[in-house]
């Protein structure tokens, strides 16, 4: 049920709905951990980040971000064209 990441392991969206489903349903957190068996840590920091920014879903991560932004990359690539 859990999908590994490079950093960290991470909730498919089902069960994190699930885990704020039960959380809404007035649901204590050692019930959540009884019924899920996820560790309460990964519980209560997705209650906490629910609580925060009333968010249901997980933000997949897209890959390793550019170091360079699109006005960096076409500013690379005019003084190349400008010295080649």
């Amino acid at each position: 049920m859990l999908k590994k990441n490079a950093k960290s392991l991470e909730l498919i969206d089902f069960k994190y709905e699930i885990i704020i489903r039960l959380y809404k349903s007035s649901f204590k957190l050692t019930k959540i951990y009884k019924i899920l068996e996820y560790p309460r840590i990964t519980i209560s920091s997705i209650i906490k980040k629910y609580n925060k920014n009333k968010i249901i879903t997980i933000v997949q991560c897209l890959g390793r971000l550019s170091l360079l932004n699109n006005h960096d990359k076409r500013s690379i690539i005019y003084i190349i064209k400008k010295n080649g």
